[in-house]
């Protein structure tokens, strides 16, 4: 039901924010009525400029952002605000803050939720930020040669 409502917020308001992160702040707002004390909302939202070649984005707590420059190592881009819901106040506000991040031709942004890296193997070993890495790494040459 939570989801659902973000949802509905999110396609209603996306339009009246150039800023993502002042996008998360009102979605807080409007959701502070229906969440209950305990729940809260990791979320990663961005504007991808295709002009520019160029992506703006704010995370609410949500996974680093991995980035695979053609031709390099991948690199995990850490993300700061807290939560959605999570503390009163306005705390989200001050925690989030708009990142930009260029894109060159070849380049692969790779945003995924904490059920990947938090996934475990039959051997009870998780899947981890550095097998993401290394699988981003090793598909890059497939997903570039496709496209």
């Amino acid at each position: 039901m939570i989801m659902s409502m973000l949802s509905t917020l999110l396609r209603s308001r996306r339009n009246d924010f150039d800023s993502p992160a002042a996008l998360l702040v009102t979605l807080e707002q409007e959701m502070r009525g229906s969440l209950k004390l305990g729940q809260f909302i990791t979320m990663f939202y961005g504007i991808l400029d295709t002009k520019r070649n160029k992506i703006t984005y704010a995370a609410a707590a949500h996974s680093p952002v991995l980035v695979y420059r053609a031709a390099r190592q991948p690199r995990m881009q850490r993300t700061q605000g807290i939560p959605i819901g999570a503390l009163p106040g306005g705390a989200l506000g001050r925690s989030l803050k708009d990142t930009e991040l260029e894109l060159a031709k070849g380049d692969i942004l790779v945003q995924y939720t904490d059920g990947i890296n938090e996934a475990f193997n039959d051997e009870q070993a998780q899947f981890d930020f550095d097998r993401i890495e290394a699988f981003v790494k090793q598909s890059a040459g497939r997903v570039l040669r496709r496209s």
